[in-house]
């Protein structure tokens, strides 16, 4: 897989395009995604089998903004990852976020 060949730890995604809020894990891989409906794009979060055990807390704060917490010795790093609206949105949703 590319992400263990860049040694990419940490990835966050936009637009993507699962519906619903899961968590899923496979190759040491954990995922997790949060997504309202298919006509709007959702947030993942990719973290790899090194941080796994480190993190301690997920956080989906709603289809566009997310966080996971990790803990490394003594470092408490929070990652989040936003999906801000775009083009063609009102005004008072992208204000909102």
């Amino acid at each position: 897989m590319k992400i263990f060949k860049r040694k990419i730890n940490i990835t966050c995604i936009q637009e993507a395009k699962w519906v619903g809020t899961k968590d899923w894990d496979k190759d040491g891989l954990k995922l997790w995604y949060s997504k309202g409906s298919r006509d709007r794009n959702g947030v993942d979060i990719l973290v790899d089998v090194e941080l796994r055990e480190q993190l301690v807390e997920v956080r989906k704060i709603s289809d566009r903004v997310m966080m996971v917490k990790l803990v490394i010795r003594v470092l408490t790093l929070n990652i989040i990852s936003a999906y801000a609206p775009q083009v063609g949105l009102d005004k008072e949703v992208k204000k909102r976020f």
